[in-house]
């Protein structure tokens, strides 16, 4: 069992009721007449990955195939805002594809895009933070808070007013002063890190540090190894893909690719499958329900070789 609260790896196994976790460790107790037993000895038992900053539509792909795709390289769940949707065709395009998404194993967190395309409505923010799978705001543009645009500030309250909801930032280029309006703001988050400097704004903000490592951008080496050099904490790290086109997940995968990547740089097991799962999950304010193997948590559970 990789525990991601411990930080250890130890013998056991998770029993499950329905789509919960009823207990993880040693669950002999658990097994009854009609409990169905899958024999993972030898492998290891990780949460199912997130991916905390990812658009689906750049795979090309519609939600039912690309969900399929992304599962069966063990990510369980998504933070999304389905941006170019809503682009062409309003928060009614974007509540279609959510619903053609229940049709999947994926879970598919909302994350309400601040601005479609270039302005926020307040209205249509409002409507869709009320949805029950709406976790936040999505790409806060730093410039436009450093420019104090009212609507957009508006939102920010909005947002903040509901209990769990965050705001996700989209912060290239703030240093300084300007990175500390944003976080003072409310912007809690960071997807768009390039280089050494960043890593350190961020974290040393108390800012999330996604770092991307998908088809429009792949920044991850490079900023976990400021990370690791550095001997910086990676609880608030967590791995992202942003765009991620069809080929590349056919022939890459998705958050094991980032992973393999990552162990192949050194990291740690244990912290590498911690950034694609309950740092993530914490990063929205879900870790009581997703990112790791716990009673209660959602029954996401990947049996994989480790770190072999």
């Amino acid at each position: 069992v990789v525990n991601v609260y411990s930080g250890e790896i130890y013998d056991g196994g998770v029993a499950i009721c329905g789509d919960t976790i009823a207990a993880v460790g040693d669950v002999e107790y658990c097994i009854g007449e009609g409990t169905r037993v899958v024999d993972a000895e030898g492998k290891y038992l990780t949460p199912g990955f997130l991916d905390g900053h990812i658009h689906p539509e750049s795979s090309s792909l519609a939600i039912r195939p690309f969900a399929e795709a992304v599962l069966a390289h063990g990510t369980t769940g998504i933070m999304t805002d389905l941006h170019e949707v809503g682009v062409v065709s309003g928060l009614e395009g974007i509540e279609a594809i959510l619903k053609e998404a229940e049709a999947t194993d994926l879970k598919i967190y909302f994350v309400v895009p601040s601005h479609v395309p270039f302005s926020p409505n307040l209205e249509i923010i409002r409507k869709a933070l009320k949805r029950p799978d709406a976790v936040g705001l999505s790409e806060c543009v730093g410039p436009y808070i450093t420019a104090g645009f009212p609507d957009l500030l508006e939102s920010f309250d909005t947002t903040l007013s509901m209990p769990g909801k965050t705001l996700q930032g989209h912060l290239p280029d703030m240093y300084g002063p300007a990175m500390s309006a944003c976080i003072a703001a409310g912007v809690s988050t960071d997807h768009e890190s390039f280089c050494e400097k960043d890593v350190f704004e961020r974290l040393r903000n108390g800012c999330h540090l996604m770092m991307r490592e998908g088809s429009a951008a792949r920044n991850m080496p490079v900023l976990l190894k400021t990370v690791m050099e550095n001997h910086l904490d990676t609880a608030m790290v967590s791995i992202v893909t942003d765009d991620l086109h069809t080929v590349d997940l056919q022939e890459r995968g998705h958050l094991d690719d980032s992973l393999r990547t990552a162990l192949g740089m050194g990291l740690d097991f244990v912290k590498a499958i911690q950034m694609v799962t309950v740092n993530c999950a914490r990063a929205f304010n879900l870790d009581r329900e997703i990112g790791g193997l716990a009673p209660g948590r959602r029954a996401d559970v990947n049996i994989t070789t480790g770190p072999e």
